[in-house]
C-alpha cells in the first residue's frame, strides 16, 4: 500500500480495454449474473443474438457512425450503424476472413466521406491470435486497412481525411495513404487521444503525451494526494482549444474500490479538478465525454448506487465549472450503459451503448439523442424497450 505508481503495462491494458473494448461490457455483466462465470470468459459464453455499440463519430448533424459488435454462440461479427439526419440503419462492414471474432471499438470521422474505425479479431472465441483491426470508410463502403499493428485499441482521433492518430499501446499516424507507426520518448499507454488541431493532439492513459505537429512529448500528470491509492488512470479526454482540454479518469481507493477522477489541461499543465466540480457526481462512472464548445461538454457512462452486477445510464453536462447529472430514459430492472457520445454541435449529440432486457434477455443497441434540452431513445433498438 502506498505505493504510488502508474500501472503496469499489463495491467494497464487490461483497464484501457474497459473503455477501448467496452462493446464487451454489457455482456459481461448479463453473463456473469446469469451464469456466475467469471468474467474474462464472458466473450466465450456469449449467448445469440447480442449487440452492442462501442463507438461514434459525427462529422456533420446528418452524418454519424457507431460501431460495435454482433454476437452469436458461435462468432463475433463488427456492427456499424448510420445515422442520416432521419434515421438510423445497419450498413456492411468487413470481418477478417476465417477469425471467430472481429470487434470495432472506436470511430473517428474527419468527414462524412472519411471515417475510420478500430478493433481487434481473433482467431478463436478463447482470444487466441488475437490481432489489431483497422477499417476504413470511404463515402461508400467499409474496408479493412493494413496497419503496423503495434496499437492496440485505445482512441481514435482525425483532424482531416489525411491526418489521424490511433492510440493504445503505442501510437500510429495516418497521412492519407498509410498507416506507421510514430516514435515516442518513451512507452505510451493510451485509453483515448483528441485533436484541437493538427498540431495540437493530447493522448491520456497511464500517462498523458501531447503533439505540437512534430513530435509526441510526455506530459506530467498530476494524481490524487490519497496515500493509500495504488492506481491511476485517464480514460477519455476531449480538448475545445489546445489550451482547454477535459480528461475524466478512475483512481483507486485503499479498499480497491475507485473514485472519480477529472483533470483540465491549460495548454501547459494538468490540474485536478478540486471536490466542488465533482460534487454532484459523487463516485459516478463519468464515462467518455465529448466537447462541441468551451462551456458545453457531455459526458455518458453508466452507475448503479446499489447494486455493483447492474447499471444504467447516466449523463452529465459540464459548464466549464461543474458536472451537472442530466436526465436520461429509463429502461427499469434491465441493464443500459452508453460507451461513447458524440455531439455535432451544444444541441444535437448521441450516445451509443447496450440494453439488456429484465432477466438477462438479448442484447440490443442503445443510441440516445441530446436536443439542448433531454435525452430520448433513438434508433432501432427501441424494440428492446417494449
Amino acid at each position: 500500500m502506498g505505493d504510488r505508481r502508474h500501472p503496469e503495462p499489463e495491467r494497464s491494458l487490461t483497464v484501457r480495454r474497459i473503455h477501448a473494448a467496452r462493446v464487451l461490457t454489457i455482456v459481461a455483466i448479463a453473463t456473469v449474473a446469469a451464469t456466475g462465470a467469471p468474467a474474462g470468459r464472458a466473450a466465450a459464453a456469449v449467448a445469440s443474438n447480442r449487440e452492442t455499440l462501442g463507438g461514434v463519430s459525427c462529422p456533420t448533424a446528418t452524418t454519424c457512425f457507431a460501431v460495435g459488435i454482433s454476437a452469436s454462440s458461435t462468432s463475433e461479427r463488427t456492427l456499424v450503424e448510420r445515422w442520416n439526419g432521419k434515421t438510423w440503419a445497419k450498413v456492411p462492414s468487413p470481418n477478417v476472413a476465417g477469425h471467430a471474432i472481429n470487434v470495432l471499438s472506436n470511430v473517428a470521422c474527419a468527414t462524412a466521406t472519411s471515417c475510420f474505425a478500430d478493433g481487434f479479431s481473433s482467431t478463436t472465441l478463447s482470444g487466441k491470435g488475437t490481432g489489431s483491426l483497422m477499417e476504413r470508410w470511404n463515402g461508400k463502403t467499409w474496408s479493412i486497412l493494413a496497419t503496423p499493428g503495434a496499437v492496440s485499441p485505445g482512441g481514435l482521433a482525425c483532424t482531416s481525411a489525411t491526418n489521424c492518430f490511433a492510440v493504445g499501446e503505442g501510437i500510429e499516424r495516418w497521412n492519407g495513404k498509410a498507416w506507421s507507426v510514430v516514435k515516442t520518448p518513451k512507452p505510451v499507454f493510451s485509453s483515448d487521444v483528441t485533436c484541437a488541431t493538427s498540431t495540437s493532439c493530447i493522448a491520456v492513459g497511464a500517462s498523458s503525451a501531447r503533439w505540437n505537429g512534430q513530435t509526441w512529448s510526455v506530459v506530467p500528470t498530476p494524481q490524487p494526494g490519497d496515500p493509500g491509492s495504488d492506481f491511476f488512470a485517464l480514460d477519455s479526454v476531449a480538448c475545445m482549444t489546445p489550451s482547454n482540454c477535459l480528461a475524466l479518469g478512475l483512481d483507486s481507493e485503499p479498499i480497491n474500490s475507485f473514485s472519480t477522477l477529472a483533470e483540465h489541461w491549460n495548454g501547459r499543465t494538468w490540474s485536478l479538478l478540486g471536490p466542488d466540480a465533482l460534487a454532484n457526481a459523487p463516485g459516478a462512472d463519468l464515462g467518455t465525454v465529448t466537447c462541441p464548445t468551451a462551456t458545453d461538454c457531455f459526458v455518458v457512462g453508466g452507475s448503479d448506487p446499489v447494486a455493483v452486477d447492474r447499471q444504467h445510464v447516466t449523463a452529465y453536462h459540464w459548464d466549464g465549472t461543474t458536472f451537472t447529472p442530466l436526465t436520461t430514459p429509463s429502461f427499469g430492472a434491465g441493464n443500459s450503459y452508453l460507451n461513447d457520445v458524440s455531439c455535432s454541435s451544444a444541441t444535437n449529440c448521441f450516445g451509443v451503448g447496450a440494453l439488456s432486457r429484465p432477466y438477462f434477455g438479448d442484447l440490443h443497441t442503445l443510441i440516445e439523442h441530446w436536443n439542448g434540452t433531454t435525452w430520448s431513445v433513438s434508433g432501432p433498438q427501441s424494440r428492446a424497450t417494449s
